[in-house]
């Protein structure tokens, strides 16, 4: 399941560079796994290709879409429009990925109440209902850490099901509710630590 976010990445390219068909071999090696691998992934959601042939991209892109749910646009919550959030919500791929950034909200007076990149700001005190009215339950946390886990648990209690943080801190969250970390402190240590690994085996 993790990998086929990486797979329908890889298509949605191919259809930009005006691929129809591409074998599991070609696929496997956009996306740097085994061809059996590739083949035993998509074979635990139905029946994939046609042997001899390869896959229709367009289809399997729509395939993917279907099992990864999104087919219809998800309505999210931006919490936080600074420069972080800012470029969250001029990032064209979120939308094209099955989600759409339909309201924000953040502590700032100078930004409550404008339209930034096409989306209303709302103060953190007028959510619930923002939540409730267009019935959002994903929201993406681009908050400072010192307020992160209150805000979180803000949302939580106001109807959110899942979490996307950006914010360094570890966040805590009830049992049901979904939470992904997106810490780029945490991904830039690892790159330095192999960087480091593969230059001293040079």
């Amino acid at each position: 399941m993790n990998r086929l976010p990486t797979y329908r990445r890889a298509l949605e390219n191919l259809l930009a560079s005006g691929r129809a068909v591409v074998s599991s071999h070609e696929l496997a090696a956009e996306v740097e796994v085994t061809p059996s691998q590739l083949r035993k992934d998509l074979s635990c959601f139905g029946t994939f290709g046609t042997a001899g042939v390869g896959y229709d991209v367009r289809d399997l892109v729509s395939r993917l879409d279907e099992i990864l749910g999104i087919c219809k646009k998800r309505p999210v919550l931006l919490v936080g429009v600074g420069n972080l959030g800012l470029a969250l919500l001029n990032r064209r791929p979120i939308q094209r990925s099955g989600f759409e950034i339909v309201a924000a909200c953040d502590t700032s007076p100078s930004k409550v109440g404008r339209v930034i990149a096409g989306v209303r700001c709302y103060s953190l005190e007028e959510t619930p209902a923002v939540l409730a009215a267009i019935k959002i339950s994903i929201a993406m946390l681009a908050v400072p850490p010192d307020t992160a886990q209150e805000t979180a648990d803000f949302l939580v209690k106001n109807g959110i099901r899942a979490l996307v943080n950006f914010s360094p801190l570890r966040l805590r969250v009830d049992k049901g509710v979904l939470l992904e970390q997106v810490d780029f402190g945490y991904t830039l240590q690892k790159v330095a630590y192999y960087l480091d690994a593969m230059e001293e085996q040079q």
